[in-house]
């Protein structure tokens, strides 16, 4: 498996720049599909029909807290290999599957301040898949040329803020917040973990570019942890480099740390495992589910506890329908059942006002439900939440219609234009003729003659006054020492 994160500064730097909006990778990617005689479809953990401009909704919608110059998102690919494509049957619902466990590493992977373990539902992403690839003129064939064998990957796209817009994801940063070779390793490790070991790759179909993990051996089957991914991954790289492959010498904590993480992951796959052989097929745990319910929890007793009895009640035909809200917080079937109830009349409620106020707004300006959502979640659907909305809807079509619908839900702040001068004002008057210097002069009873000159303060000032008098309006002058004068 074969996972990079792009550097728009040296991979591609015109389609995966990521300074301003995501329109245009999106269109990159849009273009690409097309060329292969598909329509671009995106999806993420949530949805699988995504079209372009909701994906680049998503991701624009969600860099608050950024500046001008600041990356508003990060390009993703993923490349299995043709022996891992035909490992899940070429299933393109077992690759999404993947890539939201991906997303949910890539989380798991930042070093916060706080300390706090971040999930994949913490993150803002879209992904494409695309089902070929050309030949770029290096690797000895012509360059545009289709590749043989299988070339399925996935593209993402993945906010540089998070959902809450707090927190700053950078993972092309220091290695201290954010190990990119680390990640590598734990996403294809997860693939063994989720589908189970590859036998011995055949010949056919196989790729440099995509060999990351180090082949089975003949008629063998092989499992290699995260640790092991990731110092082969370095070693190939120093020899790429033409160095010595570097040792972990700053100690043996930091290596027994991601030893521990890797082998509570191994012990909890296990255990859902075991706890999926009780449940039919219909009803089986999804790992990455599990997994981010229990970093929610930090691995909890009590987490624990309740995967035990998932299996126990399973054995004895009792399911539970909502098993991943049971895994967080502890609460029976009837009182999730109830709670998803009442949120679920709340949402449709929800949708309803959303689709009666984007029959007012402009193509291209309208609200995206599970934007809105997902504010009106975090708010509680409260009053103002909703008084907000309909304001949106009342100013749909007027002069003071809303900017920044997003922001304005969360905050109630309304985007204003620029500070400038009222365009109703009169023009400026014709620049004053130059003024003569005012003459020099000495003091007769000095010593030496000293030259003085009357203070420039009074000519500031009487720059205020002639601007307060053009402008109609009364206020504060500031002269050169930084004093407010009265005019």
């Amino acid at each position: 498996m074969y996972i990079k994160i792009i550097n728009p500064a040296t991979n591609g730097k015109n389609a995966y720049s990521n300074r301003g909006s995501a329109r245009q990778a999106t269109n990159y990617l849009e273009g690409e599909a097309k060329k292969q005689g598909e329509q671009a479809t995106f999806f993420n953990s949530e949805r699988a029909d995504l079209s372009g401009d909701d994906a680049v909704q998503l991701i624009d919608s969600n860099r608050k807290g950024l500046r001008r110059d600041d990356a508003k998102f990060y390009s993703l690919v993923i490349s299995p290999s043709a022996q891992e494509l035909e490992h899940i049957g070429h299933d393109p619902q077992k690759l999404r599957d993947y890539t939201a466990r991906v997303m949910q590493e890539y989380a798991a992977n930042f070093v916060t301040k706080s300390g706090q373990p971040l999930g994949e539902k913490d993150l803002v992403w879209i992904a494409t898949q695309h089902d070929e690839r050309k030949h770029r003129g290096h690797d000895g064939a012509p360059s545009g040329q289709k590749k043989e064998g299988p070339q399925t990957h996935i593209h993402i796209m993945v906010s540089a803020r998070d959902r809450e817009q707090k927190i700053t994801l950078n993972p092309l940063g220091s290695a201290a917040r954010f190990n990119r070779v680390d990640f590598m390793a734990k996403g294809n490790a997860a693939f063994t973990e989720q589908f189970g070991p590859l036998r011995q790759a055949t010949r056919e179909g196989k790729s440099k570019e995509n060999d990351t993990a180090e082949r089975p051996k003949s008629g063998r089957r092989q499992t290699q942890t995260a640790e092991e991914i990731a110092e082969s991954i370095r070693r190939r790289a120093a020899q790429r480099e033409g160095r010595t492959p570097p040792k972990y010498a700053a100690g043996a904590e930091q290596k027994s740390t991601r030893i521990t993480d890797a082998a509570r992951d191994k012990q909890l796959f296990n255990q859902v495992n075991k706890v999926n052989k009780q449940l039919p097929a219909d009803r089986q745990l999804e790992h990455n589910k599990v997994l981010e319910a229990a970093r929610r929890v930090d691995y909890s007793k009590q987490f624990y506890g309740r995967l035990g009895q998932l299996g126990k009640e399973a054995g004895k035909q009792k399911y539970h329908d909502y098993p991943y809200e049971f895994l967080r917080t502890g609460k029976d079937a009837k009182t999730v059942a109830n709670t998803i109830a009442d949120n679920n009349k709340k949402d449709k409620r929800l949708f309803d006002q959303v689709d009666r106020i984007n029959t007012k707004l402009p193509e291209g300006k309208k609200l995206v439900h599970n934007l809105v959502l997902e504010i009106a979640r975090d708010q509680e659907y409260s009053k103002a939440f909703y008084g907000r909305l309909g304001r949106i809807g009342r100013e749909a079509q007027g002069p003071k219609a809303v900017r920044e619908p997003y922001e304005f839900l969360r905050t109630g702040r309304v985007q204003r234009p620029e500070n400038g001068l009222n365009p109703t004002l009169p023009s400026s008057p014709a620049p004053a003729k130059k003024q003569p210097m005012p003459p020099k002069f000495t003091r007769p009873s000095a010593r030496l003659a000293r030259t003085y000159q009357p203070s420039v303060t009074q000519t500031a000032a009487g720059i205020g006054q002639d601007l307060g008098r053009v402008l109609g309006t009364q206020g504060y002058t500031q002269d050169i020492r930084g004093d407010e004068e009265r005019d």
